[in-house]
């Protein structure tokens, strides 16, 4: 017999490198060259029924080759079912199952050539270990099973594997391929790929694995069926290295059903590489988890389970190119509660611990959807929350506190959450469970109004609110402004995407008037006012009033704001707040302190805001802040309205004094006025200004500036105007109509200035 040809044509070699058996009862035979080397048993042959009869609990044997062709029958009879056959092949040739091997114990087989499964294969144990890992008869028989070895060899089962009940089936190389089936009633079933692994027993129930080392380019692959219903099911493999990284395939169907009041889990963990997910995995009433450091979910895969723990470094929600689509997700959550959990963002420096929503979801029953993240959220598509579902945003949960990592919902571009039904919204910033927030959704302009009877609350918008009917309201006084300086909101109000459109406000002689009247250490965020129409005395916003020790971010309104003093299209006066990613588009007007966006911002921080309205009044009127002082800074900023008052005017600020700064800004509309008007700002007093510049033509009396009106005591640096600047003072200049501070660094258009 030609050896070497006989062993080539046992096999054939697979696109993807994967071996497949090629069955011819003539090339292989029972296993040969059996010694016993600790223990106590006894091997016999009689035809094609090999026996080994062990005396003793525990026995190992080496052999030259330990393969069971189709009509070859293997029996191990064993003392008990916490009885071990250890099987260390040591010849040169993989070990290929392709008969009946039984056992009313456990039988381990290692083969560091690796092992096959035939399709003919028929398996009853009580437990089944097989690896290409090694193991010393010394470590075995002390109860030290730690696994390893450098073999890159394969295993692969194409058979139907049945095992008793409540036992185990563990495969450990550094490749495991299944495409047969494996089925353990109320036991446990590992697929592992790795170098080093280590395994502890509890009589024949395997109650731990740990996998010590990672092997190179290691792979586990299910592409037919895994049933271990009132079991549980792992699929491991674990990178060695950041380069050499690690693949699980899931392709086919795992069951693991509740059994018998036996709750069940299925893990599936490429830790250090890429866990991709296809087929089916049916846990009902049971759990369901798979991670890795990118988690790849195909579209149309199904989960049947109580839970389903999605966990990779980052993780992205899109139709292509991500990591789960909207649709496969939503029909997912359907039926099942699914987390997706960013923990791995921690630790690995390919990912931000980010979790990104760029497709829509919806679902419409009690199921809930858990986005998980270390760092930040990001809904830039629309989220749809029906029946009894639930909605958890836990953010920042790298530290306790939560840091700075938020949510954040792209409004701008048509992204929302929409709450209907019985559903509900919680937030948790930071990992501190204190911090769990639970919310009112409102779903009707009566309800909004209501919020005015609890104003400590937390609240969302769960819908968008058409307000046409305020118009109608008490008297022709229209909707009652939320809070007062005397009983303040103070809770949270998140828009979630959602705009409220046409409020009418008419209360001429009021103070502190808008959606929210007063608001003192309050959050406001993510929520929209279309057409608003706004009247009041003094402290006029679209949105609040008077905002004092609050924050408001991606926020907006939209319409007309009329008032007498402290008048802003977004906020009238600001004290000790921010305002971030904000803005307003409709028209202001008033007396003094008139705003496009604020009308006085005191102690307050404006960032990536823009107004963009037509702004009038008379005195300390501004594009975008009538008034900014006591150390308030603006930023990233910008307002394109038109501009005219009479004193202290300017495109951006009308005064901006008292150790304020603005960077990084510009305005653009037409500025009109008598004294003191500036393309950016009328007056400048011991104030900074950076990195800005003015293109709007400026007309005045006196104290007239492309740039700036009077720049008193403050500090210019690199700014610029170009816009055409007409006065008929003497104070009248192409950048500063008269300075008396430092200007650095910056320069004006002298053809268009006179």
């Amino acid at each position: 017999m030609n050896f070497n040809k006989e062993y080539k044509n046992r096999f054939r070699i697979l696109k993807g490198g994967l071996v497949s058996l090629v069955i011819s009862s003539c090339l292989y035979g029972a296993p040969s060259g059996g010694n016993v080397t600790s223990g106590n048993a006894n091997i016999s042959k009689n035809g094609n029924v090999t026996n080994i009869d062990q005396l003793s609990n525990k026995a190992t044997i080496n052999w030259k080759d330990f393969s069971i062709n189709k009509n070859e029958t293997v029996n191990f009879n064993q003392p008990n079912k916490n009885s071990i056959t250890l099987n260390r092949v040591i010849g040169n040739e993989k070990s290929i199952i392709d008969g009946a091997l039984n056992a009313n114990g456990q039988v381990w087989l290692l083969n560091s050539k690796g092992t096959v499964f035939g399709k003919n294969a028929k398996i009853n144990t009580a437990g089944l270990l097989v690896t290409t890992k090694e193991l010393s008869d010394e470590d075995f028989n002390k109860g030290n099973y730690n696994f390893k070895g450098k073999s890159n060899e394969s295993i692969e089962n194409n058979a139907d594997i049945l095992l008793q009940d409540k036992a185990y089936a563990a495969f450990v190389a550094n490749s495991v391929i299944n495409n047969g089936k494996i089925e353990i009633h109320k036991g446990v079933i590992h697929l592992v790929g790795a170098e080093d692994v280590t395994i502890s027993l509890n009589d024949n129930s395997l109650i731990s694995l740990k996998v010590n080392k990672g092997a190179m380019n290691a792979l586990v692959e299910n592409n037919n069926m895994i049933i271990a219903n009132g079991g549980n099911v792992y699929l491991t493999t674990n990178a060695k290295d950041e380069i050499l990284k690690s693949v699980i395939n899931q392709k086919g169907v795992i069951k693991a059903n509740s059994l018998d009041d036996l709750q069940s889990e299925v893990i599936i963990f490429a830790h250090g590489g890429t866990a991709n997910i296809d087929g089916t995995i049916e846990a009902k009433g049971s759990f369901v988890e798979t991670s890795g450091d990118r988690v790849k979910v195909a579209d149309g895969f199904k989960v049947y389970a109580n839970k389903w723990l999605i966990d990779p470094t980052d993780f992205i929600v899109a139709s292509s190119g991500g990591d789960i689509s909207g649709t496969t997700l939503s029909n997912n959550l359907n039926s099942t509660d699914v987390i997706i959990q960013s923990i791995l963002g921690t630790t690995q420096t390919n990912g931000k611990g980010n979790i990104y929503v760029n497709d829509d979801i919806s679902w419409n029953n009690n199921s809930a959807l858990v986005l998980n993240a270390q760092n930040d959220i990001f809904i830039n598509n629309t989220i749809v929350v029906g029946g009894n579902g639930k909605l958890f945003l836990k953010y920042g949960q790298k530290t306790a506190d939560g840091g700075d990592s938020n949510y954040y919902i792209d409004s701008k571009n048509g992204a929302k959450v929409e709450l209907f039904g019985t559903s509900s919204f919680s937030t948790q910033k930071g990992s501190d469970s204190s911090n769990l927030k639970d919310y009112i959704i409102i779903t009707d302009l009566q309800d909004l109004q209501d919020i005015s009877l609890d104003l400590n609350k937390n609240y969302v918008l769960g819908v968008d609110i058409h307000a046409n009917a305020t118009s109608g309201w008490n008297g022709g006084l229209g909707f009652i402004p939320i809070g007062n300086v005397s009983n303040p909101f103070t809770g949270i109000f998140d828009g979630l995407g959602n705009t409220i459109s046409n409020l009418y406000i008419n209360r001429e002689n009021s103070v502190d008037v808008g959606l929210f009247g007063y608001a003192r250490g309050a959050t406001i965020r993510n929520v929209g006012l279309t057409d608003v129409d706004i009247k009041g005395n003094k402290y006029v916003g679209g949105l609040v009033g008077f905002n004092e020790n609050s924050s408001i971010s991606n926020s907006y309104a939209t319409g007309t704001v009329t008032g007498n003093t402290s008048v802003g299209g977004l906020v009238g006066s600001n004290y000790n707040s921010s305002i971030s990613n904000s803005y307003a588009t409709g028209d202001v007007s008033g007396e003094d302190y008139i705003g496009g966006l604020v009308g006085v911002n005191e102690k307050t921080n404006i960032t990536n805001s823009h107004a963009t309205g037509t702004v009038t009044g008379e005195y300390y009127i501004g594009g975008l802040v009538g008034f900014n002082y006591n150390s308030s800074t603006i930023s990233n900023s910008y307002a394109t309205g038109n501009v005219s008052g009479e004193e202290m005017v300017g495109g951006l600020i009308g005064e901006n004094k008292d150790n304020s700064n603005i960077s990084n800004s510009y305005a653009t509309g037409t500025v009109t006025g008598n004294t003191s008007v500036g393309g950016l700002v009328g007056y400048n007093r011991n104030s900074e200004i950076k990195d800005s510049y003015a293109t709007g033509d400026v007309f005045g009396e006196d104290f007239v500036g492309g740039f700036v009106g009077w720049n008193d005591a403050g500090t210019i640096k690199k700014s610029y105007s170009i816009g055409a600047v007409r006065g008929i003072g003497s104070s009248v200049g192409g950048f500063a109509g008269t300075n008396e501070g430092e200007i650095f660094s910056s320069f004006y258009n002298k053809e268009k200035s006179t």
